[in-house]
């Protein structure tokens, strides 16, 4: 089959949060500590498309992402202001002159949540062996290991031993690179200076679970998770619901010395409609809606603002620039698009100015500066994409032998269901861009 997967928008996001909540969510046992910090509830939240597998290797798409982002824990992680680096279940690390090795400390006493998959049911403490045993997976080639890439040739021994268990024959001491110096210690060596290095242990791959987990669930830990993080997992109905609640033997405090989380629960659901979504919210049975309907979005301010001059305002709308990206990829290893001049004479057809304009109703902003959204320190208008450009699309796909699309054959642009109508409406536009451009049908899957 061939498939149509090209950068087109980068978006903002609009999104609802309800204000005080609803007598349903309220739980006896909330508490207010110091800081005058209340404990309890449940925060609802729906996805309008399902997870694949919520096993650390194995995420690929934001909505397990999302839900696992509360249940495992790495080495570091990202601060939610600025993505710089901070400790996590590290609490320092050190770096050589050269810049090859780091050198993890681990925080003690941090503990499993509690599981069948230990002899006694009870979460053990977490030690320098369990991040070996996770890091090595990551080099291991098996179905459910997508994120070998993230080591590959940076990792000393990670080459090796990802081919020493495509032999079936694993290298014994796993990753070369990749060394525990005691129960709170961990180092790990690069054949290269890698910049990023830390950003890259931030990752959803570089999270801790323990052996005994993968050794009770193998391909199950999709759906049974066990970390460290600040919630665990209650109940897992795929489609329709997964409850995660209070791990009450996390680790971190917030900066009156209150334990964390707050929250008892947080539960997601899975309606796939985002008007029917809209509704659930206004009736109050979700605290958050994120991303609105184009068509609905002034309706919705217009609500607000009536509710403003009532008085009663049961909810707040946020727009804010998003690092999310449109984008459509190629099947580039198959013809017809294994021909560069094909991928660029697509690339030419599309208008993103007049998708962001007029289908997305300036809630975006246009992917002629390569597919990067722009931030602090990084150039975004110095880099030189795509511009709307017909003519030279013709020209490109005449040179590739397919002269005003024929001989091209029926393409499918498959999507995905994680953007609610604008996705529709999205692929629906670039079709027509296509066929009237470069008069090359597109099947819309």
């Amino acid at each position: 089959m061939r498939k149509l997967v090209a950068g087109i928008t980068i978006v903002a996001v609009a999104l609802l949060a309800a204000c005080g909540g609803n007598n349903n969510n309220k739980h006896g046992n909330d508490k207010k500590a110091k800081g005058n910090v209340n404990y309890g509830g449940v925060f609802r939240v729906n996805e309008v498309s399902d997870f694949r597998s919520l096993y650390p290797l194995n995420i690929t798409e934001v909505v397990a992402h999302r839900i696992t982002n509360q249940v495992y824990e790495g080495l570091v992680k990202l601060n939610q202001e600025d993505l710089s680096v901070e400790p996590c279940l590290a609490e320092r690390w050190e770096i050589s002159d050269d810049a090859k090795t780091f050198t993890f400390f681990l925080r003690k006493g941090i503990k499993f949540h509690d599981n069948k998959c230990f002899p006694d049911g009870k979460g053990r403490e977490v030690t320098a062996h369990d991040f070996k045993y996770c890091l090595d997976k990551v080099c291991e080639a098996f179905p459910e290991n997508q994120m070998f890439w993230l080591f590959k040739d940076k990792v000393k021994g990670a080459n090796e031993y990802y081919a020493s268990t495509q032999n079936g024959k694993p290298l014994e001491g796993g990753v070369e690179g990749i060394q525990v110096i005691d129960d709170y210690t961990l180092k790990i060596e690069l054949n290269y200076p890698y910049a990023i290095f830390l950003k890259l242990l931030s990752h959803s791959a570089c999270w801790v679970y323990p052996k005994e987990a993968f050794d009770t669930y193998g391909v199950e830990m999709r759906v049974n998770c066990v970390g460290t993080g600040p919630f665990r997992v209650k109940n897992i109905k795929e489609g329709e619901a997964v409850v995660l609640e209070r791990n009450p033997e996390y680790w971190d405090v917030d900066e009156f010395g209150n334990q964390l989380p707050y929250l008892d629960a947080v539960k997601y659901t899975f309606i796939k409609e985002k008007k029917a979504e809209l509704l659930e919210f206004r009736k109050g049975n979700l605290e958050m809606v994120f991303r609105l309907p184009l068509e609905m979005i002034k309706d919705v301010v217009g609500e607000l603002e009536d509710a403003k001059k009532g008085g009663n305002i049961p909810f707040v709308m946020q727009v804010v620039p998003a690092m999310s990206v449109f984008y459509y990829g190629f099947q580039h290893k198959l013809d017809p698009f294994k021909d560069k001049n094909v991928r660029r004479a697509f690339n030419y057809a599309i208008d993103r100015e007049k998708i962001v304009t007029y289908t997305l109703q300036g809630e975006g902003r246009p992917g002629i500066h390569g597919i990067v959204p722009p931030f602090k320190g990084y150039d975004a208008e110095g880099v030189k994409g795509y511009t709307f450009d017909p003519e030279m699309a013709k020209e490109l796909l005449a040179e590739a032998g397919y002269p005003n699309g024929e001989g091209f054959p029926k393409i499918t642009l498959q999507i995905n269901s994680g953007g609610g109508d604008r996705n529709v409406q999205t692929a629906e536009v670039i079709q027509k861009m296509l066929k009237e451009n470069l008069n090359i049908d597109v099947e819309i899957e």
